[in-house]
């Protein structure tokens, strides 16, 4: 029998409008997916039609594209792709949700299995892409180009090794910066132990100088019964392997928000995580404490967490407390201090409800305040939500103002069609993940947003 042919197609666009300025962008995705035999390839089409906005021009282009070929010992992809060795302290480039940065190489990668051993080899370009304003901007250097080798070696089923190399020639100053790597891996039945080190050296754009780098991150868990228990530490010395932030390998972030001080380029840090049943295996009881302090002292940062999630029949609530304490010993603040809480109540009736409460006190030496937050989603209709947030800060900071207020609709009809429609305003500010921070536009109006696709 002949192999068929798959040929897949995916439309999907988007039409957002919003009054503080203005603006409306209409943006279109086409994707093409076809498979035959052993061959996959992708294309991912895009085009924006935006209107008013500055500095921005409508443009259309093929935004991703690759071609695989997959067997049972060998696979090779030609085009855009994401790659992760070493839990990214080798080499990684993947998409992060919550920062809307989209990290890819465009060039080959392959693996080939022989039997005990694993070789793997890319080249490529490398780009780092931050969605703003309805489109992404490409945040590196577009003319660097990384080429890696290495190969993983499982002699057992507790044992996983192997050795990682990569080259980045930096093509606008005709330069180059390299990073080695080892990881052993020993993955038992109650116990798991994952360590990895990492050498850097050559030209470090950030500083433009030649030297040398080390980072090291090891992992060991328990499982005994349902209770797990989590410790992690890191040692990173100017570990900024493409330099100026690229991040083209990095260290993992250990705090539970997700911050660091200079994301693991020069810090020592440890963190432990605590997962536990309460009376019974439905309710959970779970605790995460880490401290990072910089390689040179002048910093330091501390947070601790405790949360607690019950399940019972069509209820379910979490409460959680996160403490956040950073010591600055040369900057206009000395101390800064956060502690958020968090209380949330799901009811899965008839009408599905959901209700959050949120407070976060900030208090950066003797300037103290409180923001408070409640939302609340209902869902009286299977594709039919109404949602709202209210946030009232008791003094007003830096001009930014006390209140903002939130009401939307979302209405999700003929299986792929979104309409949702939000009035208000958002006090913006800083998001923060893994050490890196965006900061957010404050909006006062109302948006439209209708995507569908087929």
């Amino acid at each position: 029998a002949e192999n068929p042919l798959y040929i897949n197609y995916l439309h999907n666009s988007e039409y957002i409008m919003w009054t503080d300025s203005s603006n409306l962008v209409i943006l279109n995705t086409e994707n093409i997916n076809v498979i035959y035999n052993n061959f996959n390839a992708n294309v991912e089409y895009i085009y924006y039609y935006p209107y008013k906005f500055q500095n921005i021009k409508q443009y259309n282009k093929i935004q991703k594209r690759n071609i695989s070929y997959q067997s049972n010992n060998f696979n090779v992809t030609a085009g855009n792709f994401y790659i992760s060795k070493s839990r990214n302290t080798s080499i990684g480039f993947y998409y992060d949700d919550k920062l809307l940065r989209d990290k890819y190489l465009d060039g080959i990668n392959g693996t080939f299995d022989l039997n005990l051993l694993n070789f793997n080899f890319h080249i490529g370009l490398p780009y780092i892409k931050e969605f703003h304003n309805g489109f992404y901007n490409t945040l590196n250097d577009t003319s660097d180009l990384i080429t890696g080798v290495g190969f993983k070696y499982k002699p057992f089923e507790w044992l996983n090794t192997g050795i990682n190399y990569n080259h980045l020639f930096i093509g606008t100053i005709n330069n180059s910066d390299q990073i080695s790597n080892i990881f052993i891996h020993i993955p038992l039945n109650a116990i798991e132990f994952y360590t990895s080190l990492s050498y850097r050296t050559g030209f470090d754009r950030s500083i433009f100088i030649t030297n040398k780098g080390l980072g090291i991150y090891s992992n060991l868990s328990f499982y005994l019964s349902a209770i797990s228990l989590n410790i992690e530490g890191f040692y990173a010395d100017t570990f900024d392997f493409g330099g100026s932030g690229f991040r083209y390998a990095e260290i993992p972030s250990l705090t539970y928000s997700g911050y660091s001080i200079n994301r693991g380029m020069d810090e020592l840090g440890t963190r432990i995580n605590f997962l536990s049943p309460l009376n019974n295996s439905i309710n959970m009881v779970k605790s995460n404490f880490s401290y990072i302090t910089t390689k040179t002292m002048d910093k330091r940062l501390m947070e601790g967490f405790i949360g607690m999630t019950i399940y019972h029949n069509s209820f379910s609530s979490e409460i959680a407390l996160n403490y956040i304490n950073e010591e600055f010993l040369h900057s206009d603040i000395d101390l800064k201090q956060t502690l958020k809480s968090k209380f949330e109540i799901f009811l899965l009736s008839k009408i599905p409800v959901k209700f959050i409460n949120r407070e976060e006190f900030i208090s950066e030496d003797t300037l103290n305040y409180l923001d408070s937050e409640f939302c609340i989603d209902i869902t009286p209709l299977n594709n039919f939500t109404v949602y709202s947030s209210f946030v009232y800060r008791n003094k007003d900071i830096r001009n930014e103002g006390t209140l903002w207020y939130i009401g939307g609709l979302r209405f999700d009809f003929l299986e792929h069609h979104t309409l949702q429609s939000e009035f208000g305003s958002r006090k913006g500010g800083i998001v923060c993940s893994g050490g890196i921070c965006r900061y957010e536009d404050p909006f006062n109006g109302i948006k439209i947003k209708y995507t569908f696709s087929y």
